[in-house]
């Protein structure tokens, strides 16, 4: 009797067991969110700690934050001129729709659904 639990032990404590999937990688905007918090004066490890998140992980999205904002400063009149445009596409696009399938075509084509 003794033996057959020992064996069973053995087997229970070798048999592998699956990890829980890792947490899901926060959004851009939450991690953005979090950097802000930190350039407001909040304290980085506490900021992990309250999250669950490696400490290092978050001076990491700190620095990719500090990069974008850096690339969008060195090319801002190129990413408002083309923001521009796309918007302007966006309203000829809407209009269109408008025009050819009537004015409740958001509702007939889910528009505002897919924008989400």
């Amino acid at each position: 009797m003794i033996l057959g639990f020992i064996v069973l032990w053995i087997i229970y404590i070798s048999y592998p067991r699956k990890k829980p999937p890792p947490p899901p990688e926060p959004s851009k905007n939450q991690k953005d969110a979090l950097v802000i918090e930190i350039l407001k004066g909040a304290d980085t490890a506490e900021i992990a700690k309250r999250e669950g998140i490696d400490e290092e992980k978050l001076k990491q999205w700190h620095e990719e934050f500090l990069n974008d904002l850096l690339h969008y400063a060195k090319h801002r009149s190129d990413i408002e001129k083309e923001l521009a445009e796309k918007t302007t596409d966006i309203k000829w696009f809407e209009n269109v729709c408008k025009e050819y399938i009537g004015e409740d075509w958001k509702e007939k084509t889910e528009y505002d659904m897919r924008n989400r």
